[in-house]
């Protein structure tokens, strides 16, 4: 498939947990090729550099599987979120690359940053080697 990128800039002084919104559904008495997509998310951070150049700062890639985590749930067509990584103070790219030839395209429904998580954002501080804030 084709990847799809969505950019949007993190305001916040810190990294948090960034999560990615897809419809999921698991009935696995059907054929793979009727469910949706796996798909290879990667989260790239930026930082301005020298005359406005953007400086890869921060990767993560991960494997979105778009089942419900939950066997009960895995025969409901609904939302779920997945944590895909953290998203940088500054601006980030999210590039969603669909790994299935399937019927179905993934249906991004929306993208979450959580600041407010403290849990998640000490995983976040603690899983984003060598970030720094900035100065103030």
């Amino acid at each position: 498939g084709v990847p799809a990128t969505l950019q949007f800039r993190n305001e916040y002084r810190h990294p948090v947990p960034l999560g990615l919104t897809v419809m999921v559904w698991g009935d696995l008495t059907l054929p793979r090729e009727e469910l949706y997509p796996r798909a290879r998310v990667t989260v790239s951070s930026f930082s301005d550099g020298t005359a406005g150049a953007a400086v890869t700062t921060h990767q993560d890639e991960d494997i979105l599987v778009p089942l419900h985590p939950d066997p009960a749930f895995q025969s409901w067509h609904v939302p779920h979120t997945f944590v895909v990584g953290h998203a940088i103070p500054g601006t980030n790219v999210v590039t969603v690359e669909p790994l299935d030839q399937v019927q179905k395209p993934l249906r991004i429904t929306g993208l979450v940053m959580c600041p407010d998580c403290e849990e998640d954002r000490k995983v976040a501080l603690a899983q984003v080697a060598g970030w720094r804030p900035a100065a103030p």
